[in-house]
């Protein structure tokens, strides 16, 4: 049985969620040798440019807007 439209919207924003949660603690939750020097601000953008299109119209206010092309 595949998901209704609520529940991916619903799936959509509990990742979003748990990204604004990596957003706030990046140096806690950040631990990969690669992303060593990494500007947060920009990587927290990219991520919420990719977030921008999920799913569904909720947002977390602790991500920045994602930039639409």
């Amino acid at each position: 049985m595949s998901m209704t439209r609520t529940q991916r919207h619903a799936l959509a924003f509990a990742v979003i969620n748990r990204v604004a949660d990596l957003s706030e603690f990046w140096t806690e939750l950040i631990d990969e040798p690669e992303l060593e020097g990494v500007d947060r601000a920009e990587a927290i953008q990219t991520i919420a440019d990719w977030l921008g299109r999920l799913p569904g119209n909720r947002w977390d206010t602790r991500l920045p807007q994602p930039r639409y092309a």
